[in-house]
C-alpha cells in the first residue's frame, strides 16, 4: 500500500524488500482465492487448491500496516518542519489520484466485460463514498469494501491513521507514538464498547487491525531513539522464535479479539525488527528486482484485482482461457499482476508523484 519515498541516499533498502513481500502476499492470496473458487464451481483441477489453505498470505495487509506506522515515524524525524497541512495534502496525493484512476479503470473493465455487475449498479452518493474511501456497509460483501475496488479497504485505514497522526506533527517522537497509540487505542474500544455510531464506522474500527500501526511506530521509536545493533546469533533466535510463533497459529487458528494482531503481525514485526536491527544486515547486498517491486507496491496493489477480473472471464465457458491447466495460470497471473502494476508505477504513478513533487515546491 501506501508508503512515502524517502530520500535513495538515506532510505532503508530493507524496507522495499518487505513492501515486495507485502504486495506479492496480497496478489497470491486473491489469485488463490479466484482459481480455488473457479477450481470448485467449474470442477476443474487445481492442485494448489488441494495443498492447506493459503489464505494467510493475507499477512500482506498487515505487512503493510507495521511498515505504515514505522515510515510515518521515520520520515517525521527527517522532516520534523513539515506543517499538519502539508503532511496531509502529501498523503492525499499519493493515496487518491491512482486510487481514483485504477478505480476508473476498473469501472470500464466491468463495463465491457461484465455490464450486469452489481458494482455498476449504484447511486451518485454512493459513487462518491467509493471515490472519497469514506466508510459505507456493503450489504453484498458484509464489510465495507469499496464498489469497484475491494482492497481499497485497507486505505480507509491508512487515511484514519495518518489524520490522527497528523494531530501530533512538531511533537517530538515519544508524543507521536504515545498520543497516537492512545487516540487509536481509544477509538477502538468506543467502537467495541458501544453501538452509537454508524454501522460502517462501527465495522472498521472494532476491528484490531487498526492498531497494528502502533507495533509499527514502537520500532520507528527504537529505531530512530535507540538504533539496537543485535548480533547474528540474536537475530536467528529472534528469527526462529517469530517463525515457530507464525507456523503455530496457522496450525492451530486463534479467532479472539486481536486475531490477526496475534498471528500475523507480531511474528512479522519480529522479523521485520531483525531486519532492521541486525548489526551484519548493511552488508546486505539485495537484488535490485526487489527494492524495484517494493517501489510499486502500492501500484501492484491496486491494479492486481483488475487483472483477476479479467483472468476469471477469460475462464468462462468457451473463452480463451476455459480448458488451460489453472495452477499454471495461477503462476502466469502472479507475474503478469507484478508486471502490469511495476509498468503502472513506471508509467502512471511515478511520474504522478514527480509531477505533484513539482507544484508543491512551486506553491511552498
Amino acid at each position: 500500500m501506501v508508503t512515502e519515498q524517502s530520500n535513495p541516499s538515506a532510505r532503508l533498502d530493507g524496507i522495499q524488500v518487505w513492501r515486495a513481500f507485502a504486495a506479492t502476499c496480497v496478489v497470491v492470496v486473491h489469485l488463490y482465492l479466484r482459481y480455488n473458487y473457479i477450481s470448485h464451481s467449474k470442477d476443474r483441477p487445481f492442485l494448489l487448491g488441494s495443498l492447506p489453505d493459503l489464505s494467510f498470505f493475507e499477512m500482506g495487509v498487515d505487512v503493510f500496516f507495521v511498515i505504515s506506522g514505522f515510515i510515518m515515524i521515520y520520515i517525521s524525524e527527517a522532516g520534523r518542519n513539515t506543517g499538519r497541512r502539508l503532511f496531509l495534502l502529501k498523503r492525499g496525493l499519493r493515496i487518491y489520484p491512482p486510487y481514483w484512476i485504477y478505480s476508473g479503470v476498473m469501472m470500464l473493465t466491468l463495463t465491457i466485460l461484465l455490464p450486469r455487475d452489481h458494482r455498476l449498479d449504484f447511486e451518485l452518493m454512493g459513487f462518491v463514498r467509493t471515490m472519497g474511501l469514506y466508510p459505507t456497509y456493503n450489504e453484498v460483501s458484509n464489510s465495507i469494501f469499496p464498489r469497484f475496488l475491494d482492497q481499497g479497504w485497507t486505505l480507509m485505514y491508512e487515511l484514519l491513521f495518518y489524520a490522527i497522526f497528523a494531530v501530533f506533527i512538531g511533537r517530538s517522537t515519544g508524543v507521536k507514538v504515545i498520543g497516537t497509540s492512545l487516540v487509536l487505542v481509544a477509538f477502538h474500544l468506543f467502537a467495541v464498547w458501544t453501538d452509537v455510531l454508524p454501522r460502517a464506522v462501527n465495522w472498521m474500527l472494532s476491528d484490531s487491525i487498526l492498531l497494528e500501526f502502533i507495533i509499527g511506530m514502537g520500532l520507528g521509536w527504537l529505531y530512530l531513539k535507540r538504533s539496537p545493533k543485535l548480533g547474528t546469533l540474536v537475530c536467528l533466535i529472534l528469527s526462529a522464535v517469530a517463525l515457530a510463533w507464525w507456523v503455530y497459529f496457522q496450525t492451530q487458528p486463534y479467532e479472539g479479539w486481536g486475531d490477526r494482531i496475534i498471528s500475523y503481525a507480531m511474528p512479522l514485526a519480529i522479523l521485520f525488527g531483525v531486519t532492521l536491527f541486525w548489526k551484519g544486515g548493511a552488508a546486505v547486498k539485495l537484488p535490485k528486482i526487489t527494492k524495484v517491486l517494493g517501489d510499486a507496491s502500492y501500484s501492484i496493489y491496486l491494479t492486481h484485482t483488475i487483472a483477476i477480473i479479467v483472468f476469471a472471464w477469460l475462464n468462462r465457458p468457451g473463452h480463451i482461457l476455459e480448458n488451460v491447466n489453472l495452477d499454471l495460470q495461477f503462476s502466469a497471473g502472479l507475474a503478469i499482476c507484478l508486471a502490469i502494476g511495476l509498468s503502472s508505477y513506471m508509467y502512471v504513478e511515478k511520474p504522478l508523484q514527480i509531477l505533484f513533487h513539482r507544484i508543491l515546491k512551486k506553491i511552498i
